[in-house]
């Protein structure tokens, strides 16, 4: 594929951290000196007239704004980044925290969560003991937080982490629950810690500015056999724990088979969000568009980029029912159970615009190119494969800047100024999580 932009190269930056559709037109025929034949040639002559009048490609405006009933509008057709230019991912990362035996820190097991903090502290949500570790900007373990329990400080279970300021939050079982530590591990207080019976399924996904919390409700439908589309809720909660309903968007398109059992429609539609400086992200990847709400729910800006839709053909279909059949993807059971669940599969019409959005430090969209063929796993963040993962990079004010490479397999959990955190498994399924330089400019 070609790239618009810069790709990987082979050398690392210099550390901060201290690490040395086919279409078919039919065309009538038409008698020479008929009615028809006269505004065939009518047609030709403005078409013709139109294309000498019409811009080259090359003097095409590469982005436009507009206004639309108050929301801006920003539409890109080209990147801004000329060949050669725009940001690189070091080929190697800076860090590498994690090993398949050795001291107790350093083993990782389901990580669900990192961030470095503002002085190169790197704070990881480790799942499997329910611990938070801190390790400094050489990689080094200095201390745990947390732990398997049901005291205040310790959890039942990780379900998410996520940072503001110098203030950790992690999401834990209930889902209402959010804990809060310091960047130095101490642990400051419990917040939300309520089931609301309105939404019971909110789980936290980031801070805004005063406090309050972006909450997510996307409490499973009950229905019939079939194809369906779950909805989730969009909350703002303040420190009183009063909920404030923001909006309702698409969560995900699920198929339900008669056995009971909920799976993907293929390829995977999934809801995309996140916040940055009390705007809130989101994207539905039936189209390529990046929508802005307000912290009161009012959309302000769309972020948009030229796109033409890939159609699901045959070959996909075939190779999905077959790995479903072969037990591939998590779905145990006997053979004629998976046979049942792969005949049921249900198929949308066209391939995602993407794979999921990440907003980095400084307010750019990253918004991951899909890949035929290649699973999307987590909603957005990982994508299986041995090729590099492709980013089209937009500035916050929304004009697309170009494509960015990371490696293969990575799970991106974190951009900032000038590293790239991410979650990576080797060929026995150790989990590294790793720091790679980033070059903007």
């Amino acid at each position: 594929r070609k790239v618009v932009g810069p790709v990987v190269d082979s050398a690392p930056f210099p550390p901060r951290f201290g690490m040395g559709g086919k279409s078919t037109h039919t065309v009538s025929k038409c008698a020479p000196g008929s009615v028809a034949h006269q505004l065939l040639l009518a047609l030709v002559l403005t078409s013709a007239f139109t294309a000498a009048c019409a811009p080259r490609a090359d003097e095409l405006p590469r982005f436009q704004t507009w206004d639309s009933a108050g929301v801006t509008i920003v539409e890109s057709a080209a990147p801004a980044w000329s060949e050669g230019e725009g940001w690189r991912a070091s080929a190697e990362p800076w860090l590498d925290i994690g090993t398949w035996e050795g001291e107790d820190p350093y083993l990782l097991g389901n990580v669900m969560g990192a961030t470095v903090a503002p002085d190169g502290t790197i704070i990881i949500g480790n799942g499997l003991d329910c611990t938070v570790r801190y390790f400094d900007r050489n990689g080094t373990f200095l201390r745990s937080a947390g732990g398997l329990g049901e005291g205040p400080e310790e959890f039942q279970r990780i379900l998410g982490l996520f940072r503001m300021g110098e203030e950790v939050f992690i999401r834990e079982y209930p889902h209402s629950s959010v804990k809060v530590f310091s960047a130095e591990g101490e642990f400051l207080r419990e917040e939300f810690g309520i089931q609301s019976r309105e939404y019971p399924f909110a789980q936290a996904f980031g801070a805004f500015s005063d406090g309050s919390l972006l909450m997510l409700d996307d409490a499973p439908g009950q229905g019939r056999v079939g194809p369906f589309r779950e909805n989730v809720t969009v909350l703002r909660v303040s420190g009183e724990a009063e909920a404030d309903s923001l909006t309702t968007l698409p969560w995900a398109d699920w198929v339900r088979y008669s056995s009971g059992w909920t799976g993907f429609q293929k390829p995977e539609f999934s809801l995309s969000i996140s916040i940055h400086q009390d705007l809130i992200f989101y994207s539905w990847p039936e189209r390529f568009e990046i929508v802005a709400l307000n912290g009161s729910g009012e959309m302000v800006r769309k972020i948009r980029r030229s796109w033409i839709p890939e159609a699901v053909e045959g070959e996909y279909e075939d190779a999905e029912r077959e790995r479903i059949q072969s037990g591939y993807g998590g779905i145990g059971g006997p053979p004629e159970f998976l046979k049942t669940i792969s005949e049921g599969m249900v198929f949308h019409d066209f391939h995602p615009a993407h794979h999921g959005i990440v907003v980095d430090l400084e307010g750019h969209f990253w918004v991951r190119r899909p890949v035929p063929g290649r699973t999307a796993v987590s909603f957005g963040s990982f994508e299986a494969g041995d090729e590099p993962t492709d980013w089209d990079v937009f500035e916050p004010e929304g004009v697309w800047l170009g494509t960015v490479q990371t490696r293969a397999g990575l799970q991106v959990l974190e951009i900032g100024a000038d590293y790239i955190l991410g979650l990576r498994l080797d060929e026995f399924d150790v989990e590294y999580v790793q720091l790679y330089g980033l070059q903007r400019g």
